[in-house]
């Protein structure tokens, strides 16, 4: 008796497309950029002096390029496949594909990305002003027996 298509792992070249119509790749790119001005804020929450934040923006840029190009799509796709393939079926590929290919599908896949950087604008600040009293209570934290 031939599988349920229900139950069948979904192909590779299904799954490409859906990393393609969902735009993985770019997706990871913006959350690498995101992380990158979420560190840089928490360093300005500290004490450091201006020319010590410039040294460790710079440093952090050469280490975010080595991530960037160590945990590059084409060197993470295999280990992709396989996740998604323990998490959808062949239709469910396909049926979120063509959601991904709708008028619709396509603006969610594109304002995802752009909302990361006006996401981070609204949660940095309130991390900001909340940093002084989360230190505090963590240093107290770390002072009991």
């Amino acid at each position: 008796m031939a599988a349920d298509v229900r139950d069948t792992s979904p192909t590779d070249e299904s799954l490409e497309k859906l990393f393609t119509v969902c735009k993985l790749e770019e997706g990871m790119v913006a959350g690498f950029e995101a992380g990158v001005k979420g560190s840089q804020a928490g360093m300005e929450m500290t004490n450091l002096s201006p020319d010590m934040l410039n040294k460790m923006a710079k440093g952090q840029a050469v280490m975010m390029d080595v991530i960037k190009e160590e945990i590059s799509y084409e060197k993470i796709k295999i280990d992709l496949l396989n996740i998604y393939k323990n998490k959808y079926s062949q239709i469910e590929v396909l049926q979120i594909i063509k959601f991904f290919e709708s008028e619709i599908g396509k603006k969610y896949a594109t304002v995802q990305i752009e909302l990361l950087p006006e996401t981070q604008a609204v949660i940095l600040p309130r991390i900001k002003a909340v940093m002084p009293r989360a230190m505090k209570l963590m240093m107290e934290e770390m002072g009991k027996p």
